[in-house]
């Protein structure tokens, strides 16, 4: 009896047990299926977040490259250029053209100009542009802009690889719609070649940190150019470029993966010393220690004022002109028209508010989270901006522009912190923002920032040597009451290289003054009565038959109608013609 009972319940038992894992089966299979349902619509999550990103991305990107490529050959200055734009376009134009720039040299590394000299790297990229599209405003400020659309997709990298997709996003916005960026990638003026260069030197030392040595190359490649961008950089670049890379070592050196010197390090150091060496030499020559080198592989000028004089030696000067660099970032407002338009600023002026928490909480997320060491490179560039400011004698901002992207990567950062720590949608609040900002800046910078820009260029040159051309007999000499930039005339005339090195006159105006070295006669023009601008001497000029001035200059203007001239007016120059 027992037996048989027993019996009973083991079978009974094992009729549970089967249909418990009949059961058991049933469950684990629901929850297989729920658990890949929950799989699959995570990963259509993440793939819809990954495609809506790239499209936003895209969309920042098109906005940003209309922004920068809108009317470029009118806008700024209604077709008019500035003389930096002016001296950096014609000598793309003349060593293209005849293999000399406008001192005669055949490979120079840095160019004389006007005898303080201007950085030679943006007329060297201009060469391609201006021999498919001819010597213009439009060839040249093209170059500047494609800079800008390339520093773009390199921006929104460097933040992708820093801090992922959804900042590579916000980033990328944020730098599209910037009035600085927007103004420099329309502005070709040799100085705002820089941030480009040193942001993908940046770049490629966070990808060799992250990926390959193989970046470092590149890297030092792009560092060792930037040294021909800018040469008021000079006094902060060596500090720059060791801090870089000696924060490269470190990060290799922790990671413990690789070699912190290998094959790769060493010839990214080669480069690097290889285009620095040429710049070496001119700073030996300029401060008197070794003779031009001319005539060879590279030319090295010595010019008739080098700038070193501009730069700040005592604490009490430099503490001065550090409260003032920090005061014009503060009003976003240094009186330059190529630099701000209007009370837009930098980067309008509520985005402080963003930028500044954005600044702290990187440095708190890098000492107290250990993350985010890469912005140690952006940190580091942005104090060596104010530096650079306390060091120069006169600041504004096209001279302080590589502090410009590290401000614009910390207002990115401030506004991803928003987003993800305040409420999602807070990007609807942050996008809707900048975009009525761009948009009102676009219509004041595209109209009435546009006028400003063509009286400050000097719009109507181009004209009025025009008409001179069509009234001018060939032994006829335009003579120049006022100052008539000479860059400018050279680019809208398009004058032959061996034409003007064959009759330029050169009056030396002496060490300390920027345009030391003045064409005082060149070509058929004759500036002889401006060779001293505030004071105009109009002796020994009455046979002559066709006169150009500044319209808005009294006694210039009193000197034509004396000698009943007729008078013609262009905007702001003005032709008198003897009849």
């Amino acid at each position: 009896m027992t037996s048989r009972t027993l019996d009973e319940r083991i079978e009974q038992q094992e009729q549970t047990v089967s249909k418990a894992k009949d059961h058991y089966d049933v469950e684990v299979s629901k929850l297989e299926k729920l658990m890949n349902k929950r799989d699959e619509i995570q990963k259509n999550e993440v793939h819809s977040i990954s495609r809506r990103c790239r499209n936003l991305l895209m969309a920042a990107l098109i906005l940003g490259v209309a922004l920068r490529l809108a009317e470029i050959g009118r806008v700024p200055g209604d077709g008019s250029v500035w003389q930096d734009e002016a001296y950096a376009g014609y000598n793309a134009w003349s060593l293209l053209h005849y293999g000399v720039d406008t001192s005669g040299y055949h490979h120079p590394v840095y160019l004389e100009t006007w005898g303080s000299g201007m950085s030679v790297m943006l007329t060297l990229i201009e060469i391609p542009f201006v021999a498919i599209c001819g010597l213009s405003a439009f060839s040249i400020r093209l170059c500047r802009a494609f800079l800008g659309c390339i520093e773009l997709l390199a921006f929104s990298e460097l933040c992708r690889e820093i801090r992922g997709e959804k900042f590579a996003v916000v980033g990328t916005f944020i730098l599209a719609v910037m009035p600085w960026d927007i103004m420099m990638s329309r502005f070709a003026m040799d100085c705002n070649a820089l941030p480009p260069f040193l942001l993908l030197g940046t770049l490629f030392l966070i990808k060799a940190r992250k990926k390959s040595s193989h970046y470092l190359l590149l890297s030092m490649l792009f560092f060792g150019l930037s040294l021909y961008c800018y040469a008021a950089a000079w006094i902060v670049m060596p500090l720059l470029i060791l801090f870089d890379y000696a924060w490269y070592m470190m990060a290799v050196r922790e990671d413990g993966k690789r070699k912190v010197i290998d094959l790769w390090g060493i010839l990214s150091a080669a480069i690097l010393a290889v285009l620095a060496f040429p710049l070496v030499l001119f700073l030996l020559v300029n401060i008197g220690y070794i003779q031009p080198i001319v005539g060879g592989f590279l030319d090295i000028p010595r010019l008739s004022s080098f700038r070193s004089g501009e730069i700040s030696r005592d604490p009490k000067t430099f503490l001065t002109h550090l409260y003032n660099t920090i005061h014009l970032l503060a009003t976003q407002e240094d009186g330059r028209v190529s630099d701000v338009a209007g009370t837009f600023g930098l980067f309008y002026p509520f985005s402080y508010f963003i930028m500044l928490p954005g600044i702290g909480l990187s440095l708190y997320r890098m000492h107290v989270e250990k993350k985010g060491r890469s912005e140690a490179l952006l940190l580091w560039q942005l104090l060596l901006g104010l530096v650079m400011g306390g060091l120069l004698e006169e600041t504004y901002f096209s001279r302080i522009n590589i502090i410009l992207l590290p401000m614009t990567y910390f207002l990115a950062v401030g506004c991803i912190e928003l987003i993800e720590k305040w409420h999602g949608k807070a990007s609807y609040v942050i996008g809707l923002t900048y975009l009525i900002s761009v948009s009102t800046f676009a219509c004041y910078y595209f109209t009435y920032h546009d006028g400003d820009c063509a009286r400050a260029y000097g719009s109507g040159l181009k004209e009025a040597l025009a008409y001179t051309d069509a009234i001018r007999d060939d032994d006829d000499t335009v003579c120049f009451l006022t100052y008539v930039p000479v860059p400018n005339v050279l680019f809208y005339e398009q004058i032959p290289a061996d034409l003007y090195l064959d009759t330029v006159v050169i009056c030396n105006r002496g060490e300390g003054t920027i345009e030391s070295r003045y064409p005082q006669k060149y070509a058929w023009y004759d500036a002889t009565a401006a060779a001293d601008p505030e004071n105009l001497t109009f002796q020994g000029i009455d046979s002559n038959r066709i006169f150009l001035c500044a319209s808005n200059n009294a006694e210039a203007m009193e000197y034509m109608e004396n000698n009943n001239l007729s008078i013609t007016v262009f905007s702001n120059y003005a032709v008198g013609e003897r009849k």
